[in-house]
């Protein structure tokens, strides 16, 4: 759902020239769908709080995958998570 409704940086920067490709998060990296929702240091802390919270409710072990917790199907090509 994110990855149909959230617009990453990289291509609202290409809708308005006057914006930053850059993630409003680290600012160091081309803000793209799968940085700013998985790769950025700064979101892998909160994914990383989130899964520890999740296997101590449910007493499992959770595998760290992007396609589990930004509830996407298949990871078929990094350029489709990419969306820019």
């Amino acid at each position: 759902m994110l990855c149909r409704w959230h617009l990453p940086p990289s291509r609202l920067a290409k809708m308005n020239p006057n914006m930053s490709s850059r993630c409003w998060k680290c600012k160091s990296t081309e803000g793209t769908f799968f940085h700013t929702w998985w790769s950025c240091k700064t979101t892998q802390k909160f994914w990383q709080k989130i899964r520890k919270w999740l296997e101590e409710i449910t007493k499992e072990q959770i595998d760290y995958k992007p396609e589990f917790f930004l509830n996407l199907n298949i990871m078929e090509k990094r350029s489709r998570l990419d969306m820019t």
